[in-house]
């Protein structure tokens, strides 16, 4: 079994539809007139479009057959599965570890249409979340030992990402300067 990655469709495809709006509308800007500081402006919308890409996408879980990990902007947080309690839907999707601390995401946090509805894109994440728990600990004795959580900060996808949008605007800022 290999890695899997675990979104919301409708939180993951919004926001990058609204960065690639944005940019395609800089984009046409920039290409048909010149604009007062339009490097400064390349940049500011470059790394807008880097966090609604980051919010929208980069916001995920991901498990394996022996771990879980949760990405909230730019940290993830990584546990093995001996080290979960349980995963549950208070408030939004909640992965309680045994040490009673409790990991959750952006991407599957709580919302009062979610409270309407019974968050069902919640409960197919928790469901497939418990599926993987229990086959990772089948028949093993919970650990005595301490809680090993690991946070770690996920920058490089984030930093490529703003230097190819931004790259993608120099075509654009340079036609001016030609002409």
């Amino acid at each position: 079994m290999g890695e899997f990655t675990l979104r919301r469709p409708l939180f993951s495809w919004f926001p990058l539809t609204f960065a690639t709006v944005v940019w395609l509308f800089f984009w046409i800007l920039l290409a048909a007139e010149e604009v007062t500081g339009a490097w400064l402006g390349a940049l500011v919308v470059a790394a807008m479009i880097t966090f609604f890409w980051t919010l929208g996408w980069g916001n995920a879980i991901r498990y394996g057959p022996t771990h879980v990990s949760v990405t909230n902007l730019l940290l993830t947080t990584r546990v093995a599965w001996t080290d979960v309690r349980s995963v549950s839907n208070e408030d939004g999707l909640t992965i309680v570890l045994r040490d009673s601390r409790k990991l959750s995401s952006i991407q599957f946090g709580g919302s009062l249409l979610g409270e309407f509805t019974g968050y069902p894109s919640h409960q197919d994440a928790r469901n497939a979340l418990k599926a993987a728990h229990e086959k990772a600990t089948y028949g093993q004795e919970p650990p005595t030992t301490e809680v090993h959580v690991e946070t770690r900060l996920w920058w490089r996808r984030p930093l490529l990402l703003f230097a190819l949008v931004y790259a993608s605007f120099l075509p654009a800022l340079a036609l001016h300067q030609l002409i």
